[in-house]
């Protein structure tokens, strides 16, 4: 007996390993076809989301591909399978080199090409032979493996009735033994049934402690696995806010019908979570921190539940802001009308000329049908307008759809709501400050005044004197240039670059208002672009052997039948090669100073790499372009690298006039 059984337990070990070797066989083949998608999927992914960090994803699945390919082939060696391997070696090679060709193809900005390569036509060929070689060679091991299991199986059988003729003869005796142990066994399960009733009355106890507990609470608390789905434990708060739950239900979906964006990116990062690709730190960094419910905020935290050191799940914590949000609104709303107030007192008509012309631009930006390409250029003057007056809470709001918009995302019918009620909250204030009608007021500089008494007091013609007068209307250059002037100092300052001098010259020019406010508001653009871009850091300026404050000039000077605007610096100046690289990448022409100047003003080129809150997206200076081509006139810039560079606007004499009073000595 002993022997029978002894042979019978080798066999069923014989047969045990058979089959994991079955197991292990289809584990490795479904890894690697998952593998072979992730290199696909990585290679694809890079083009088509034109992310080059997928690069690094599929570097770091390839080697691990190759290996578990030779740990699969050496379960079972064996000629037919090694021959069926062998014959995807050379397709395999040309797959590499292909999905190489096109991270490379990536990098350069060819995501189109890098997409194309991965769809042609040789590209499918490879995969297909490569995917026949593997299917032969894994067929032939379960063929291979489901033969030895079933031999295995043959004898397993055959020795089980040889130990269970033999185990027959021993059972009475173990019936015999099994009478008593079954004695003593109820004996133990009535002293188990007493303990579990106790501590089942123990543990009811807690969970009624803990029930008030979640009862109590003011945060939200929600218990998930990590596929998502909720835990019946949870705090009475999270029900009122969005409903009970009913059956098994996943918390993406839970709150769905609240905030969909929510809804979505959480679910795309908590499947990250479960691949395990990144650290737990990083996926829990990348997850939604705000849901938006109505008027309601809600901020949610991640606490991982770990087990055996991988995670098992997530505490979500949510907490809601409203308050806090709201108080922290009106806080910045209240700085904004401080600075209002300020703008008012020192220049009343500069900051009612930004306000109405702040007014139109979001009228534009708000109007239906309006392009990508167009909100992107209005809403990123509107946002340099706003930083140059100091109405932070706009300007933010603008930089937020400005980056998303940068993204080749249409503004949301939600951003269009948040910017039109920051509006108009704004605009409602100045208009309560400055009056409904503040537009039909006039207001004259006392030197203005004293020229039209002079006029009288000399007894001039009424020609001169209505002239004088009329030109209270127009708008004084000086002042637009004083003011663009403090803008380019204090963005100097934010950006580490103190004591900027800027010197402008007016030279006794006006404009019309109605007709030259948009091209004052888009100029802020030449102005960033001047201190971000050109002027330099002290260190490198003083390296340079510059001044370690930078100096810039605006002007604006009448030329025979000519009005020039120049906005200069003495800065490093433009980097042509950078642009050009830019330009050639888009397949714009370069190749003479007017390609150049036209390139530098282009929709979505810029020199820069990295993108800053300044600039850097290549859509500012299109704006300038655009408002000096309505007003009829032409740009042009002289730039040397290391010296500076001078933007040269130029409009027909008629489009300005100069003063028409002398000044008393």
């Amino acid at each position: 007996m002993l022997c029978a059984t002894a042979a019978y337990v080798w066999t069923q070990r014989q047969l045990r390993d058979s089959i994991e070797l079955e197991r292990q066989l289809a584990r490795n083949v479904g890894r690697i076809m998952t593998l072979d998608e992730i290199l696909t999927m990585s290679a694809r992914m890079a083009a088509g989301a034109r992310d080059t960090t997928y690069e690094q994803r599929y570097n770091a699945h390839v080697d691990e591909l190759d290996r578990l390919i030779r740990a699969t082939i050496g379960l079972v060696p064996d000629a037919e399978v090694a021959a069926a391997v062998g014959s995807t070696d050379e397709a395999n090679r040309r797959l590499v080199a292909m999905e190489t060709r096109s991270f490379e193809l990536n990098k350069n900005g060819r995501h189109d090409d890098a997409l194309k390569l991965l769809e042609s036509q040789p590209y499918r060929a490879d995969k297909l032979v490569y995917a026949e070689g593997m299917e032969r060679a894994f067929t032939r091991l379960e063929r291979l493996t489901a033969a030895r299991r079933q031999t295995m199986e043959h004898r397993a059988h055959m020795l089980q009735i040889l130990a269970v003729a033999a185990l027959a003869l021993a059972l009475l005796t173990w019936t015999l033994e099994q009478r008593e142990r079954r004695r003593q066994a109820a004996a133990q399960a009535a002293f188990l049934e007493a303990t579990v009733a106790e501590r089942t009355r123990e543990l009811a106890q807690r969970n009624q402690a803990m029930r008030m507990v979640l009862d109590a609470v003011q945060e939200g608390l929600i218990g998930i696995d990590t596929e998502g789905w909720i835990a019946p434990e949870r705090s009475a708060i999270v029900d009122r806010w969005f409903g009970p739950v009913k059956g098994r239900l996943k918390l993406a979906d839970y709150v769905r019908s609240h905030d969909a964006a929510f809804a979505s990116w959480f679910e795309l990062q908590l499947e990250q979570l479960r691949e395990g690709l990144l650290p737990i730190e990083v996926c829990l960094d990348q997850m939604p921190v705000l849901i938006r419910m109505g008027e309601r905020t809600l901020q949610v935290s991640y606490e991982p539940i770990l087990a055996n050191g991988t995670c098992d799940g997530l505490l979500v914590v949510l907490d809601d802001i409203t308050a806090r949000i709201e108080r922290e609104r009106a806080e910045a709303e209240q700085r904004d009308l401080v600075r209002v107030l300020e703008h008012i007192g020192r220049d009343r008509t500069g900051f009612l000329n930004f306000f109405h012309g702040a007014d139109t631009l979001v009228s534009e930006l708000l109007a239906p049908g309006t392009g990508q390409v167009v909100t992107a250029r209005l809403v990123h003057t509107l946002k340099g307008n706003a930083a140059q007056f100091g109405l932070l809470t706009l300007a933010q709001l603008c930089h937020g759809i400005e980056e998303r918009v940068r993204e080749g995302l249409e503004m949301t019918a939600l951003e269009r709501e948040m910017l039109d009620h920051a509006w108009q909250r704004l605009a409602g204030r100045i208009r309560e400050i400055c009056g409904e009608r503040s537009h039909q007021h006039l207001e004259v500089h006392k030197a203005d005044y004293s020229d039209v008494v002079q006029l009288i007091q000399r007894r001039r013609n009424h020609e001169s004197i209505l002239s004088a007068m009329a030109a209270w209307e127009l708008d004084p250059v000086q002042a637009r240039l004083d003011r663009l002037g403090e803008s380019a100092r204090a963005l100097a300052d934010r950006l580490g670059k103190p004591g900027l001098e800027v010197v402008c010259q007016g030279n006794g020019l006006r404009t019309s208002n109605a007709d030259w406010a948009p091209l004052w508001s888009s100029c802020v653009h030449v102005i960033r672009n001047a201190v971000d871009h050109g002027i330099e850091p002290a260190s490198v300026r003083s390296a340079a052997g510059k001044s370690e404050a930078g100096h810039m000039v605006l002007s604006a000077t009448r030329e025979a039948d000519e009005v020039v605007i120049r906005v200069s610096d003495d800065g490093v100046g433009i980097d042509w090669d950078a642009l050009g690289r830019k330009a050639a990448e888009a397949g714009i022409p370069f190749d003479t100073d007017e390609a150049r100047v036209a390139a530098l003003f282009r929709d979505g080129l810029s020199s820069r790499d990295q993108v800053t809150d300044v600039s850097g997206r290549g859509i500012g200076l299109a704006a300038v372009l655009q408002e000096v081509k309505r007003l009829g006139g032409a740009i042009a810039v002289n730039s040397r690298r290391g010296q500076g560079t001078t933007v040269e606007m130029r409009f027909p004499a008629p489009a300005m006039i100069g003063r028409q009073v002398e000044r008393r000595a």
